[in-house]
């Protein structure tokens, strides 16, 4: 979903920790003790016993600051969750009311999310659907709306990708490319003629353009490494470790059009404990064109003790 209005909107990437100033108790407890002591001062009452622990006002200010605290964090809880970017479950669910998107079931009887969220659509796939929301708000024909009614026409969509081909000329068409989130990514012929469907509705192709809807198809790799490890942590927990972490990445990256970039598996492979990666396969990143996806088949990792 960051090809579109994520190339400089990709809300993964903001830093929830740059939002707020953080919250420090001590912060809280010296303003409290302050005010007190100014209050008393401009009452006539001098109170010179504020530096000493045992002095019977600074547990009660100390217990106030602490509460203070809470309710701050609290505060920002809920404003997180009036963001789109940090928004979690019901939270999530209100923002997409606001933009007359509802969360996708995933099986044909769920159960109520608040209690099985198993049975629905993911927050990040949600997410990305309400970020697409007003593009599909536009009359027809847009890029984004495209992409937002494919995501829209099942669950079992997983990525989308629109070019138009042959722009400028006298047969342009809209290509739309989806890939599935069962099995292999490759989707069935069902799941693209039910995205074909949604998509040629009057109220969402622009009459005028040509579609093509076709399937995703893989680019297969595998990951391939030696892990050299100093003497101490155990091998076989560094390994699970580190396929694990592999398997983790081959899924984030499993998109259309993006390519798995080479640096993302040796990263992946560095899980703590590993001092380095080497005879690290494939060499390079894996290239896929716009209908194509990297879908990794196969994890092999040895682990080396480094000798003292």
């Amino acid at each position: 979903m960051s090809r579109f209005s994520a190339s400089t909107l990709d809300l993964s990437r903001i830093d929830k920790s740059t939002l707020f100033d953080p919250l420090s108790f001590e912060t809280f407890r010296q303003e409290r003790i302050d005010d007190l002591k100014a209050r008393l001062e401009a009452a006539g009452m001098e109170w010179d016993t504020f530096s000493l622990e045992d002095d019977s006002n600074i547990p009660l200010q100390e217990t106030g600051a602490l509460r203070e605290m809470f309710v701050s964090q609290q505060i920002r809880d809920v404003a997180y969750n009036l963001t789109l970017a940090f928004a979690k479950g019901v939270w999530l669910d209100r923002l997409g009311d606001q933009h007359g998107t509802a969360r996708m079931p995933l099986v044909a009887e769920p159960r109520d999310f608040a209690t099985n969220p198993e049975d629905w659509e993911s927050d990040d796939r949600y997410r990305g659907r309400i970020q697409l929301a007003p593009e599909g708000f536009a009359s027809s024909g847009t890029p984004g709306g495209y992409l937002y009614h494919a995501m829209a026409a099942s669950i079992d969509v997983r990525d989308a990708a629109v070019v138009v081909r042959n722009k400028g000329k006298h047969d342009p068409i809209v290509e739309m490319t989806v890939l599935s989130r069962l099995a292999n990514g490759e989707p069935s012929a069902a799941l693209t003629r039910a995205v074909r469907s949604r998509l040629m509705r009057d109220d969402i192709k622009l009459l005028t353009d040509a579609l093509r809807v076709r399937p995703a198809r893989p680019v297969s790799y595998a990951v391939k490494a030696t892990l050299l490890i100093p003497p101490g942590p155990d091998p076989a927990v560094i390994k699970a470790n580190a396929v694990a972490s592999v398997q983790a990445m081959g899924d984030r990256y499993r998109r259309l059009g993006g390519g798995v970039p080479h640096s993302a598996i040796v990263a992946s492979l560095h899980v703590a404990g590993v001092d380095s990666a080497v005879q690290v396969m494939p060499t390079q990143s894996v290239e896929t064109l716009r209908f194509q996806y990297g879908l990794l088949t196969g994890v092999d990792i040895a682990v080396e003790v480094m000798s003292g």
